[in-house]
């Protein structure tokens, strides 16, 4: 099954048109973006309905490709609530051909064991305002890591997040020293700068050595890279319309 993976898009029309149309391109079967999405940034009162993900809903029925996504730390997660999807056990269509996945949540995808978990620290949260622009649900919880290591799991073959394993970020910053890549927002993310953020990189960690996957790919750094570690091998996205803002990868 052929799959294109899609990095933050933080609410952009556009970064979503292009990947969708790669997509077709390669003729993938879905694609699945890793978080910071954008939803319910902006409700339309006349349509009743989260504007960004109706617009995504008619592009994916444009193109005729399905848009899965898991949440990051800059969604409405409120609202996703209050629509039976935050916390769900199954896939929610938000909208047509639209399916938020919850944390925790192992899918099937070719042949594939897919474990999505959605979820991250804002770094500028003390500048956010509660419920409006940043919400108490963006980090992984006890409940929803047990959920994501529960015992009768299949054997998973790939995990998508947003955050990633501290091992995965610690590779990551150590290839952006090493060849002097342009990572900068990932460096900047750093444990020094902002000691907080590593806590849900530490619950990640937990569940990569759980199951270590084959493969594990995630945004939340705004950088493209890959590296192995152990017998994983981890990849970023970068955001948007940015160079290496997708993938396109078979499971």
């Amino acid at each position: 099954m052929k799959v294109c993976l899609s990095g933050d898009m933080h609410g952009n029309t556009a970064s979503v048109r292009t990947h969708l149309h790669k997509a077709q391109e390669v003729k993938a079967d879905v694609l699945i973006q890793l978080g910071d999405f954008g939803y319910g940034w902006k409700w339309n009162w006349t349509m009743n309905r989260d504007e960004f993900t109706y617009k995504v809903s008619k592009a994916a029925q444009a193109y005729e490709i399905p848009v899965w996504w898991i949440d990051g730390n800059h969604e409405n997660f409120d609202l996703l609530e209050s629509v039976g999807a935050f916390g769900a056990d199954e896939p929610v269509e938000i909208e047509p051909m639209v399916f938020y996945v919850p944390r925790g949540v192992v899918l099937p995808v070719g042949d594939s064991n897919v474990l999505f978990v959605g979820g991250a620290h804002s770094v500028d949260k003390q500048y956010r305002k509660p419920h409006q622009s940043w919400w108490p649900q963006e980090e992984i919880t006890q409940p929803e890591y047990y959920r994501a290591t529960a015992d009768g799991l299949p054997k998973i073959d790939v995990v998508l997040t947003h955050d990633v394993a501290n091992s995965g970020f610690l590779g990551a910053l150590s290839l952006a020293a090493d060849q002097h890549e342009s990572m900068e927002h990932l460096e900047w993310k750093n444990d020094r700068q902002f000691p907080g953020a590593k806590y849900n990189r530490i619950t990640l960690e937990a569940l990569w050595q759980h199951h270590l996957p084959e493969r594990w790919f995630h945004g939340h750094y705004h950088a493209a890279y890959d590296i192995q570690v152990g017998p994983t091998h981890f990849y970023g996205l970068a955001n948007e319309n940015e160079r290496g803002a997708y993938r396109i990868e078979t499971f």
